[in-house]
């Protein structure tokens, strides 16, 4: 079985189990909007945190590519502009 389906089992899983039945929680980090994920393999990481790391950066790409809340996706963007794009261009 492929390890991105497994995953996606895994996240649906968590998902159903959370009290709210949300995929993530706003919070503030710095002053900015955040939110924290509330399933699967980075569950309690914020956004704010994953666009630090490789892995991160690949999992934030992922739930981009996929059928997630455009409110989530719109905070992954804000991060990865204002985070990923500006280190990498140095």
């Amino acid at each position: 079985m492929d390890e991105r389906k497994i995953n996606y089992n895994m996240m649906e899983r968590d998902a159903n189990r959370t009290e709210r039945r949300g995929l993530y929680e706003l919070c503030k980090t710095s002053g900015k909007e955040d939110a924290e994920l509330l399933f699967g393999a980075h569950k309690g990481e914020c956004v704010s945190d994953l666009v630090e790391t490789p892995d991160g950066k690949n999992y934030l790409v992922w739930l981009m590519q996929e059928d997630f809340p455009e409110e989530l996706q719109d905070i992954i963007k804000m991060w990865w502009d204002d985070y990923v794009l500006v280190e990498d261009e140095y």
